[in-house]
């Protein structure tokens, strides 16, 4: 085969890459490329579909709006449904007005708004009356499906004089606040923001790997041999895991992406085709054109030079410049973890010494060629010679060690040899243990422990000393406004973690979808609202129960759980400053970090 040979699938998965072309990549752009490049196209999951097809084809039908941020797929959402459900022929879709008109099954007409930011100002009142009568329940011969960004909604009602207006506006301002799909409106509200799916992950960089003209496209390539093999190729089969350690570095980015969920930092589908893109054709030689062809591809293999195009790197957004990789809300993710610049003695030691073992095995079989043949020279260097220039050429060349290690060391628990100590959540892999025992049936022993063990930070947090209890939580708090240790008090009895008539416990939080802890207790006069466990109120928290200082490592969540305490020691009584304090506990150490309580009547 010629030099020119090049791959068309390459070039279609290039137009989603990070460039600001991409950014503004619509499902519309991505059909006429699909025509340029004559590729099948790549079958994106869309999540909330089967709700849509049950809100509007139900014996009940409902209106539908679809929000959330841009790239979260909401007219692709609409052109599943039109063309899979109802059967539309694809040149009416999306067609030249931003209203379409069709029927529903039922007989009832449904009208399409694809981008409420498409209505001319004429028309917005006209519409914006026909959806506040649907909304309201007065009208059933006509439903609405409507795609718009989540302030974009709001503005819409807000901005309008219409009667009933405000009304809606507050209603789906608090739906979106509190998540709720269903309300009083004759509504079905999907936040496609809110949704987190790890098959959706999965199935978008299946669709990416596992595209059928990956070998139709690279056959008779010289780039498909072992020698110099293609970057674009070896980076599809580390991410694949065809060398031989199963697809660890996929797992591992999709555990990032949970982590992110977590915390509120929600990747749209756009981006997370991006990443997969990205990993795949990353190339950092040129700022303004940061992914790999077959061409460049090419030149890349022939010269060995696949440090620029390293998929690890690429994961990371680190072939973007700077100013634009900030952007990006996946790259942003990343970043968070501080990959690279976070040391682990254990870890370190494997990469450089080849000590132990068993870990430097996992760091470098089967990836010879991103490991040894790139760290080697820097590192034999670095142990010869004093050179100042070969000891910052070693420091980066060990940092980009570390990305990779994070993406090929498999799941050890939450000892030394754990990935997640090479960032700045040395506890993520145990959170994400924790969610899915609790989404699933739960492994209730590991359950009990990391109680035991965010009681016992709770307590060294809110006592600012070593406190061993795990068993009974103290709800204290200082005399006056100092921080001083001395004068813990606690103006409630201790919450036991599983006495007859109280309890502390993980369960899942609605909405959020993360883990919280729940205190019960009889005595208390209400519900006591639980602690969010965002991953870095998780993180605090168990650094602080293996000996960190509470203030050293995040005073934000110091104040998080001391507002936890006020509240919590309000809902039993005791806290109220209208009511006569009767009783206060003074709290110090034991010898063997107990926690005594002496009882001072007031």
């Amino acid at each position: 085969m010629s030099a020119c040979h090049s791959n068309p699938l390459v070039s279609f998965l290039k137009t989603y890459g990070p460039s600001p072309e991409a950014d503004m990549l619509s499902d519309e752009n991505v059909r006429d490329a699909l025509d340029r490049f004559d590729v099948a196209p790549l079958e994106i999951p869309a999540p909330r579909l089967d709700e849509m097809v049950e809100a509007l084809c139900g014996d009940t039908p409902r209106n539908v709006i679809l929000t959330g941020t841009a790239g979260d797929g909401k007219t692709y959402h609409i052109r599943q449904f039109l063309l899979g459900k109802l059967a539309l022929p694809p040149e009416q879709w999306p067609g030249r007005d931003p209203v379409l008109e069709v029927e529903l099954p039922n007989g009832a007409q449904l009208r399409v708004i694809r981008d409420l930011s498409e209505l001319e100002e004429e028309e917005k009142d006209a519409e914006l009356a026909g959806l506040i009568a649907c909304l309201k329940g007065e009208r059933s011969d006509i439903r609405y499906l409507v795609a718009a960004n989540d302030g974009q909604l709001l503005r819409y009602f807000r901005s309008s004089d219409l009667a009933g207006a405000p009304e809606i506006q507050a209603e789906l301002a608090r739906m979106l606040r509190f998540d709720r799909v269903e309300g009083p409106l004759d509504l079905a509200l999907l936040n496609l923001s809110r949704t987190w799916s790890r098959d959706t992950v999965e199935r978008i960089f299946g669709q990416i790997l596992d595209h059928p003209q990956w070998d139709e496209g690279c056959e008779g390539c010289p780039g498909t041999g072992t020698d110099n093999p293609c970057p674009i190729r070896l980076n599809r089969a580390l991410l694949r895991g065809d060398l031989g350690v199963g697809s660890i570095f996929r797992d591992r980015i999709e555990d990032v992406l949970r982590l992110g969920a977590a915390n509120d930092s929600h990747v749209p589908i756009r981006f997370l085709i991006m990443l997969g893109v990205n990993i795949l054709l990353g190339d950092r030689t040129t700022p303004d054109d940061p992914m790999l062809d077959c061409a460049r591809a090419r030149v890349r293999a022939s010269r060995g030079q696949y440090a620029v195009c390293n998929p690890y790197e690429n994961a990371l957004g680190l072939n973007v410049p700077s100013a634009r990789r900030s952007g990006y809300v996946v790259f942003h993710q990343m970043a968070a973890l501080g990959l690279g610049e976070e040391t682990n003695n254990l870890l370190d030691d494997a990469l450089t010494r080849g000590v132990p073992e068993e870990v430097a095995r996992h760091l470098f079989e089967a990836d010879l060629l991103y490991g040894e043949q790139l760290f080697e020279p820097a590192r034999r260097a670095y142990y010869v010679t004093a050179d100042r220039d070969k000891a910052d050429e070693f420091r980066r060349a060990i940092a980009t060690q570390r990305r990779r290690a994070f993406f090929r060391l498999p799941d050890a628990g939450d000892g030394p040899a754990s990935p997640w100590r090479l960032t700045m959540f040395h506890h993520a892999g145990l959170y994400l243990k924790v969610m899915e025992g609790l989404e699933g049936d739960g492994d209730k022993t590991l359950l009990d422990q990391v109680t035991r063990r965010l009681v016992k930070g709770l307590n060294r947090a809110y006592l600012g000393m070593m406190a061993e209890e795990s068993d009974k939580l103290w709800l204290a708090g200082t005399i006056g406004r100092t921080d001083d240790t001395v004068g813990r008090i606690a103006t409630v009895d201790a919450i036991s973690r599983a006495a007859k008539f109280e309890n502390i416990r993980l369960e899942m939080g609605e909405g959020a979808g993360r883990p919280r802890l729940r205190i019960t207790s009889k005595s208390a006069s209400g519900e006591i609202d639980p602690l969010d466990l965002r991953p870095l109120l998780f993180e605090y928290l168990l650094r602080v129960e293996e000996g960190s200082l509470p203030s050293s490592f995040s005073r934000q969540c110091q104040q998080e759980i001391r507002q936890f305490a006020l509240i919590a020691a309000a809902a039993f009584g005791e806290g109220d400053q209208d009511e006569e304090l009767n009783a206060v506990h003074v709290l110090s150490l034991g010898s063997s970090g107990q926690i005594d309580a002496k009882m001072l009547e007031v």
